[in-house]
């Protein structure tokens, strides 16, 4: 879509263009990356539920037990899903500020 757009009639400079496109760029690969996360945490998930069993019984006649139940691990992925919502908010910023820049501070010609 935004490579059939023209944006002549608002009066803009051509450079725009080429900031949305480096956006349009940005954002499928963005949707890819996320995907192939998802798709491994989904294979960690199964792999961990298929062993839950064994790991509930092992921890039931364990010496252990306590320790095991007092441990609270956070969702596979979590980290990685927070670091890259970090990066895509800085991402996102840096694409509209150089919109803002290129459409204020840029003569059309």
């Amino acid at each position: 879509m935004i490579l059939g757009m023209g944006l002549k009639k608002a009066g803009v400079h051509p450079s725009v263009m080429y900031v949305l496109y480096a956006y349009s760029v940005y954002q499928v690969m963005a949707v890819v990356i996320l995907e192939i996360i998802f798709c491994n945490i989904r294979v960690k998930v199964r792999k961990h539920q298929s062993y839950s069993v064994y790991e509930i019984r092992n921890a039931i006649y364990s010496s252990t037990k306590d320790i095991l139940d007092a441990t609270v691990s956070e969702p596979p992925g979590s980290f990685l899903l927070r670091v890259l919502l970090f990066l895509h908010i800085l991402i996102i910023t840096s694409f509209t500020a150089g919109v803002m820049f290129v459409i204020a501070f840029i003569d059309y010609y």
